[in-house]
């Protein structure tokens, strides 16, 4: 997105629009903002209170005891809570829990998300599908205000909010297939959907696999049939393997203790498993085949299936299915899309069942929601399609008359779904805790229920039986059993949070953290103290040898004594090995952007170069460059600079010579070719220039300028039908490239193809720059002296 900025000014209606966008999701979340202290209501929000326990535990950790949360003393008897697939204390979001506390943290956290997902989709809809304005800006409303987004923020499915990051993602995977970005953005999106999203990561890359498969092999647009071709893009699939290997080496911190935790719980079940734990069929996303008001419930009703329904209305579902349409060929691979992830929603209830084939991958095992996990790629299709109407703007009166009552429809749909956005999110956190819950001694209770989670780690209190995706055993021996009633009755068989396995004296817990704990021991002979937490293999004592007890933290062999400490403390090896491995990775990450920062400031011209051109004379700075060039001829960057001189001083010949010099050190490199061309078009040789722009789309069919020239030479030749093939690669490639749509419209009005002319013309005009005025005169003359 910066390279799409940075190249051309942001246009005055694509500003206006995102303060649009920005303003409206505002006042659909303002109903959160306006109860920002408060909690949901029993028994909507217990998985909200889940990851407030979560959060409340990390922050803890960090600001109270000064410690990295590696684990949590109030889950389970003691719990590895970093490596928990749900926790989000390695996301750089949780500085919003830092800064304001868990409540507050999350809901603004959701809110950012909410941010990021719409300006994400207005970015893929208006950069990357070529979407006008105002279109686009409908589209990402559409995608903000969905229902699929607000019924769930009250229920606390935050990290199901990380597929907000997938449409930016995915522009920016498609600009870098286009050359005209890094893959630095998307591979930071890629770790902040893996660190604390669980299954959202997996889903979002078959999502996107499946979107390489349909444009891998494609047959190229030409005016000339002639000219049609197979071709195979893999520029796409080249980009997202370089994201994956990128983003997992970055977030090695979370995988492998994620990784550890999952080979001591594999969490995979059996299909029969979980067949018999999915939902009935009229539970099921998009449920046609077996119940009209399910369906018409998971659509268009707010609050309806809260876990499954999508909330977007009839009018978003019209408009999608009008583009499809109209326009099933410029959108065949969304169609494809979007019904293949409704016949996944389905599930196993579909009536050929795809889902056995995803339950041999891995995570996907795991899954025992179809519906749940992958209804946003129902969402996220729809409203591309529902935003394609508003594509291209019509040419004829009534078209305009249509395009106009298409922006005030789905004007309408926005304002319907803002009014649904607005009353979920009022009826989302309305309870206030009845007063300030003091934290006293740590022990632990069973059977408190998980509603009661946070109550309990607010008080100090830990849960033993805590509702979790990912368990493992649990020893620890509760002080309390809680009933149904929610009254506590005191355990028998509770002997402290510390006590003696053997020998005696005395012991007592000064300290009782997440990963310190201190005894204070007066033993009379040697002795063995029993810690009332889960063992793990990562605890260190400064006396003793640690060791486990029938699965608890047990410390033996310590001396006897009177008034000594034993300090124990709790590392992960898998954390500290994933911590290194994620600093070298960053490292090299940030080394491996400077220094391609620094070759393109070569190739450009150094400041050195640029200096010695102002202050000597051309010939003296182009020995002194021919100089840096022949002492050592491996180096690209002298040649580079000697190159960029030959050009600006029109000496087409000696930049020839220069690039075929750095050719033959990379014979592959798409811009040398293109460069290289333009220097023999310019010494007019367009055959040769033909022959070099042609490599270079052939090595990279995705090279914008390649096309661009190509079309250049073609024209130049007459050869118009030919040029207005490249030229229509260069709108399919860029589809906000002004100059490609002016030439386009040239060599159409050349073939006499008179309306695509004025087609082009206008949506030259549309995109602004400096070619709309001269698309504006070429379309005043085509009026004037084209045919009636």
């Amino acid at each position: 997105m910066r390279c799409w900025l940075k190249q051309r000014k942001l246009p005055a209606a694509d500003v206006y629009c995102v303060i649009l966008i920005v303003v409206i999701l505002t006042v659909a979340f303002s109903p959160i903002f306006a109860s920002l202290q408060k909690f949901p209501v029993r028994p909507k929000g217990t998985d909200w209170l889940k990851e407030c326990t979560f959060n409340r535990s990390a922050r803890d950790a960090i600001l109270r005891d000064h410690q990295f949360p590696l684990r949590s003393q109030y889950l389970g008897g003691g719990y590895p809570l970093v490596a928990y697939p749900e926790d989000s204390s390695l996301n750089p979001l949780f500085v919003t829990t830092l800064l304001f506390g868990e409540n507050v943290g999350l809901k603004l956290r959701v809110f950012i998300k909410l941010l990021v997902g719409a300006l994400g989709m207005y970015y893929l809809l208006r950069v990357s599908l070529g979407c006008p304005p105002g279109g686009a800006a409908i589209g990402s409303l559409l995608f903000g205000l969905a229902d699929w987004f607000h019924a769930r923020t009250g229920y606390g499915y935050i990290g199901w909010h990380n597929y907000c990051f997938l449409p930016l993602m995915m522009g920016t995977l498609l600009a870098a297939a286009r050359g005209r970005c890094s893959i630095a953005l998307p591979s930071v999106l890629f770790v902040l959907m893996l660190i604390d999203g669980k299954y959202v990561i997996a889903v979002s890359l078959l999502f996107l696999c499946l979107w390489g498969l349909t444009e891998l092999v494609q047959v190229r647009r030409a005016v000339d049939p002639k000219r049609r071709a197979i071709v195979l893009r893999v520029a796409f699939f080249e980009k997202l393997a370089m994201v994956v290997c990128v983003g997992c080496l970055l977030a090695m911190v979370k995988i492998l203790p994620m990784l550890q935790l999952l080979r001591a719980n594999p969490r995979t079940l059996s299909y029969a498993v979980l067949v018999s734990e999915s939902y009935e069929p009229k539970d099921t996303v998009f449920a046609a085949f077996y119940d009209f008001p399910a369906l018409g419930r998971a659509l268009i009703t707010p609050g309806g299936l809260w876990e499954h329904h999508i909330g977007v209305g009839w009018i978003p579902v019209a408009l999608a299915l009008i583009a499809a349409i109209v326009q099933a060929r410029f959108l065949a691979r969304w169609i494809v899309l979007l019904v293949l992830f409704v016949w996944l929603s389905l599930g196993y209830h579909a009536p050929v069942d795809l889902w056995r084939l995803l339950w041999h991958l891995p995570v996907f095992a795991a899954m025992n929601k179809p519906a749940f996990c992958i209804s946003f790629l129902i969402l996220m299709p729809l409203c591309v399609l529902a935003a394609s109407v508003f594509r291209e703007t019509p040419r004829s009166m009534a078209g305009r008359w249509a395009y106009g009552a298409y922006l005030c429809i789905g004007g309408v749909a926005v304002a319907l779904m803002l009014h649904n956005a607005f009353r979920a999110n009022s009826a989302h956190f309305t309870r206030v805790w009845d007063a300030k819950l003091q934290a006293g001694p740590f022990y632990q209770v069973e059977g408190s229920g998980k509603y009661h989670l946070y109550r309990n780690t607010v008080q100090n209190i830990g849960s033993i039986d805590w509702d979790g995706d990912i368990l493992l055993p649990e020893y620890a021996v509760p002080a309390y059993f809680i009933d149904e009633d929610n009254k506590p009755h005191r355990n028998p068989k509770y002997r402290g949070e510390v006590w003696f396995a053997r020998g005696r004296g005395s012991v007592r817990a000064t300290r009782f953290t997440a990963t310190v704990i201190t005894l204070a021991v007066e033993a009379s002979e040697p002795a063995t103290i029993i810690v009332n937490q889960n063992f793990h293999p990562g605890w260190r004592s400064s006396r003793g040898q640690v060791t486990s007890h029938n699965g608890l933290l047990a410390v033996r062999d310590l001396p006897p004594g009177s008034r000594y400490v034993v300090t124990l403390k709790y590392s992960s090896r898998a954390f500290l090995i994933g911590l290194a491995a994620s600093a070298i990775s960053l490292a090299g990450l940030v080394w491996w952007a400077l220094s391609r920062m620094r070759r393109s400031d070569r190739r450009a011209g150094t400041p050195d170069t640029e200096a010695a051109f102002q202050r000597r004379p051309r010939e003296e700075a182009i020995q002194h460059l021919r100089v840096l060039a022949d002492m050592d001829p491996h180096d690209p960057a002298p040649l580079a600079d000697l190159a960029s001189l030959y050009q600006r001083t029109g000496q087409w010949d000696g930049a020839a010579r220069c690039y075929r010099r750095l050719l033959q050190l990379d014979p592959r490199n798409v811009a040398i070719l293109v460069n290289l061309g333009a220097a023999h078009l310019a010494m007019g040789d367009p055959r040769e220039a033909a022959r070099r722009f042609g490599a270079a789309a052939r090595i990279d069919p995705e090279s914008l300028a390649a096309h661009y020239n190509l079309g250049i030479v073609h024209a130049r030749a007459g050869e118009h039908a030919a040029a207005a093939a490249e030229y229509e690669e260069c709108v399919r490639i860029d589809p906000v490239h002004g100059a490609a749509w002016l030439a386009l419209g040239a060599q159409y009005q050349e073939l006499g193809r008179w309306a695509d002319a004025a087609g082009s013309y206008r949506r030259c005009i549309e995109l602004g720059g400096p070619q709309a005025e001269t698309a504006s005169n070429c379309l005043r003359q085509l009026d004037l002296g084209g045919p009636s």
